[in-house]
């Protein structure tokens, strides 16, 4: 019994010194303000590279989501026909009076058919 319970905190003491649990147990949290931050640029980059045709059909959504980041929202649906999905990002403004603008980006089976902007 008296084994186990080493193991157990030795355990606990290797993931407190790797980062990967608080002391509390809980997992670190990244900066909410670097995330918005991240966010905010990921959004101008991907409306610029559509701006200047540098989103083509055919990008995977791992090419999508290495260069922009997570979407905001994901709509899928499956049929005969394959997977379809819809990624929703949507612009982050600091004024509410700005210009609400997401862009849509369409995948059939993970290649980008087309987008909406």
């Amino acid at each position: 019994m008296h084994h186990n319970a080493i193991v157990v905190a030795s355990g606990m003491i290797a993931l407190l010194v790797s980062g990967c649990l608080t002391p509390s147990g809980s997992k670190t949290r990244p900066d909410p303000k670097q995330v918005l931050e991240l966010k905010i640029q990921n959004f101008q980059a991907l409306e610029q590279a559509i701006k200047t045709g540098a989103i083509q059909a055919g990008m995977t959504t791992e090419q999508i989501r290495e260069s922009y980041g997570e979407p905001d929202d994901i709509f899928s649906s499956g049929s005969t026909m394959g997977e379809f999905e819809i990624w929703a990002y949507e612009r982050i403004t600091a004024k509410s009076a700005d210009v609400f603008r997401p862009v849509r980006l369409y995948f059939n089976n993970n290649k980008l058919v087309s987008w909406h902007y």
